[in-house]
């Protein structure tokens, strides 16, 4: 899923030299989860689109096995990172962790696309991104970065059903406070309705 999101071509810090594409994210807008990672690899230079390499469908697996274990939908998302273009020394260079001045650099964009999303809940994917929001974000959550699940064996580590099952309890979370707001939302309609037949 491609999304429209304007965003100036950026020239705050020196990734930009080497970007093919800009890598604002994938997902919908008002979502109810923001998913941030660390940072578009190749893949995501290439296709534009933020976790679509062999890390991105983990992600994916990881969202959907999250559903199944409650039988609820998996929740609307957005997936960006704490950088929009890939960190890398030159064009053809290996990837590499961003620098502190390019998380930074890239900021206010990040912040811009949140204010878009406005997200119920953020889930940062890994250390880098928790470290740079969660003081801003409190009460968000965690989960083991995908490429680090598959340095550890991807769906046969344990590790996999540990951020499983901690996404599933976000999910369980969100459902009955949903549960809970359309039931008082329905309350006061029925009320209302009332109120409306009495008066007549």
């Amino acid at each position: 899923m491609s999304i429209n999101i304007q965003i100036p071509k950026c020239t705050n810090c020196g990734l930009h030299r080497f970007r093919r594409n800009m890598v604002i994210g994938r997902g919908v807008i008002k979502a109810d989860i923001l998913f941030m990672g660390e940072a578009p690899g190749r893949s995501e230079n290439t296709l534009g689109e933020a976790f679509v390499g062999r890390g991105g469908k983990l992600l994916d697996r990881i969202m959907r096995d999250a559903s199944l274990l409650l039988h609820i939908p998996v929740p609307s998302f957005f997936i960006t990172n704490t950088v929009l273009c890939r960190p890398t020394d030159s064009v053809n260079g290996d990837n590499r962790p961003p620098t502190e001045a390019e998380i930074l650099a890239c900021r206010p964009s990040i912040k811009y696309i949140i204010s878009i999303i406005k997200p119920k809940e953020i889930v940062f994917i890994g250390r880098v991104s928790e470290r740079y929001y969660a003081s801003e974000y409190p009460g968000s959550i965690r989960i083991l970065h995908p490429a680090h699940l598959l340095r550890q064996g991807g769906e046969s580590s344990n590790y996999y059903w540990v951020t499983v099952r901690k996404l599933a309890e976000l999910y369980e979370r969100m459902y009955h406070a949903k549960k809970e707001t359309l039931f008082h939302t329905d309350k006061k309609r029925s009320r209302a309705r009332r109120r409306f037949v009495h008066s007549c």
